[in-house]
C-alpha cells in the first residue's frame, strides 16, 4: 500500500509541476 501510494504521489506531483509550468509560461 505504501509503495502504491508513494508511486501515485510522485506521478501526481510530476503532473502538477508540468501543469503549473505550462500555465506559468
Amino acid at each position: 500500500m505504501e509503495y502504491r501510494y508513494g508511486s501515485h504521489t510522485v506521478y501526481k506531483i510530476q503532473y502538477h509541476f508540468v501543469f503549473v509550468t505550462k500555465y506559468r509560461y
